[in-house]
């Protein structure tokens, strides 16, 4: 798509411009822009599925908000994300953090899953080191329903070979994808990061849309994007 999109974002009053060319190759696409804003445009999704910023001070866009700032910047993006989504909103987070989504995603909940980071040595305040994230499962109505299923996943860490603080492995994001969707549906990420969704979405014959609001991060999921597409 040569054509640049610009938006007024009137839900959220900014009075804000998104301004992007969105990156296609293959079935995955990638929008660099905010994501309360670019998802005005897009067309439904059967899934979302994300790792939001949740206030820790990472060092990345949307990170580091009062409390309140926080509150509403959470509740623009999810209120928008429900509208487009047709099956259900997954979210990985922190479980520290964890608690403004509860209370803000409106989608019915059914589990949350832990995965457990064993070479995890990042130190908490106290001192301990941060082995835990949660991925919170909500959907309308459950089609891949299983008795008595795993709900702790042991995926070790990946190095930090990529320009991002939290990368995510590619092997969960394609547990996730495996275990709430099937192959041929599409998947929406509003922060595609360092594009663990996408790249695992693309290995497993999912259609994803990635946006990304960090220029430097979007050009890294462009280059790792390419490069796999070099050697399908």
């Amino acid at each position: 798509m040569d054509e640049k999109i610009k938006l007024i974002d009137q839900d959220n009053n900014s009075g804000r411009v998104a301004s992007y060319v969105p990156f296609s190759i293959g079935e995955q696409t990638l929008i660099e822009g905010d994501c309360r804003t670019a998802m005005l445009s897009l067309p439904p999704f059967d899934w979302v599925i994300t790792d939001p910023p949740f206030n820790a001070d990472y060092g990345f866009e949307n990170d580091n908000m009062s409390e309140q700032d926080f509150y509403k910047f959470t509740t623009q993006w999810v209120r928008k994300a429900e509208r487009l989504v047709k099956q259900g909103l997954v979210i990985i987070v922190d479980p520290k953090y964890c608690e403004p989504f509860y209370k803000i995603v409106s989608l019915p909940y059914h589990h949350t899953y832990t995965w457990f980071k064993r070479n995890a040595t990042r130190g908490m305040q106290g001192g301990f080191a941060n082995k835990t994230e949660i991925i919170v499962w909500t959907e309308r109505k459950p089609e891949k329903v299983e008795q008595y299923p795993n709900d702790v996943w042991e995926i070790p860490l990946i190095p930090r070979d990529v320009d991002h603080p939290t990368p995510k492995p590619i092997k969960l994001l394609e547990l996730i994808l495996r275990k709430f969707t099937y192959e041929g549906e599409t998947i929406l990420d509003p922060f595609a990061g360092s594009g663990s969704t996408l790249r695992a979405a693309k290995e497993l014959g999912r259609k994803a849309t990635g946006i990304e609001i960090n220029n430097n991060y979007c050009k890294t999921i462009i280059a790792e994007l390419s490069q796999t597409e070099m050697f399908v």
